[in-house]
């Protein structure tokens, strides 16, 4: 399967505009009869010859930027080809006799209409789920089937209450979103950072309170930040936790505080689930529709304590 890395993506990109611009600019400067005589056959093979590598790309999900170019030049050309062939002067013919009746004109008219009123408010419903919709809120994952507690190994607040460690369940038959992908269906392309890749071991709060060995449930937050002496402020600064909330109130993210702008601006690291880390804003990211909260404490470090059976449960694993 054709797969490109987002500088490639981006060459071809350029390269099939380049490419469509001068083929364009040489038919305009050979004589209109030569480029009449061509028939249908160069088309079609440009149509095909393109359209082969735009499968393959739709199917990988990969090349976001120049799939757009290829399904465009190879339906233009499809178009050409269809265009050259003589049946379709009978067809135009026909249509235009068609149209000319004042019924049929209406009837075309009417479907249109409600053919872009139905497709404005699927439109409209996509865009509020996306805005609604955050990843990894429940305990599947891709490429897994869910989480799992890891018996044994468990983790302590400072007033000694236990935090389950959790592990995802691998399925080998699942098929992962890439991060690329994720990242591209959010509309955040060139607005995060990654600065690791996908992992299915931890999850942000095994990041940020487990220091990256497993998975901790969001359930579990709320009682750190209370026995860890956790406090929320308005006045946030570097190594401060993050807690994202939806609109019931669950914790559905945490992350750190990397830096602080100049102009106010808070740039945050966090874990996306399965998927990789990034740096980010608190309005661009995976989580942006939920309501941000800044923790601060006096503590060294967010880690939570070891427990002695820690070392026993990992060597069995």
């Amino acid at each position: 399967m054709l797969e490109l890395d987002p500088i490639t993506d981006l060459l071809t990109c350029f390269a099939l505009g380049l490419g469509a611009s001068i083929l364009g600019v040489i038919s305009l400067l050979v004589k209109g009869r030569r480029v009449n005589n061509v028939g249908y056959l160069l088309p079609l093979t440009l149509s095909v010859l393109l359209a082969a590598p735009a499968v393959a790309l739709a199917t990988t999900g990969k090349g976001y930027y120049s799939l757009p170019p290829l399904v465009a030049l190879s339906t233009f050309f499809g178009l050409l080809t269809v265009a050259r062939t003589p049946i379709v002067e009978v067809l135009v013919r026909f249509t235009v006799q068609l149209l000319r009746r004042g019924l049929v004109a209406s009837m075309c008219l009417s479907f249109l209409g409600l053919g872009l009123f139905g497709w404005q408010v699927a439109s409209l419903n996509h865009g509020l789920t996306r805005e609604m919709e955050f990843p990894i809120a429940t305990p599947t994952v891709p490429g897994s089937k869910g989480i799992e507690p890891i018996p044994g190994w468990v983790l302590w607040t400072d007033r000694g209450r236990s935090v389950q460690m959790m592990r995802a369940i691998d399925d080998p038959e699942a098929v992962a979103l890439t991060d690329a992908a994720y990242v591209h269906s959010l509309g955040l392309d060139f607005k995060v950072i990654q600065t690791a890749p996908s992992d299915l071991s931890y999850n942000c709060h095994g990041w940020v309170f487990g220091d990256g060995k497993a998975w901790i449930s969001g359930e579990s937050v709320d009682s750190i930040l209370e026995d860890n002496q956790y406090q929320s402020t308005t006045d946030p600064a570097v190594g401060d936790v993050v807690v994202f909330r939806d609109s019931s109130r669950k914790v559905s993210h945490t992350a750190l505080i990397r830096a602080i702008m100049d102009d106010g601006t808070i740039l945050v690291e966090s874990k996306w689930g399965g998927m990789g880390r990034y740096r980010h804003t608190l309005d661009n990211n995976a989580y942006k529709s939920h309501e941000a909260t800044f923790y601060t404490s006096s503590r060294a470090g967010h880690r939570l304590h070891t427990s002695r059976v820690v070392a026993d449960a990992v060597g069995r694993e």
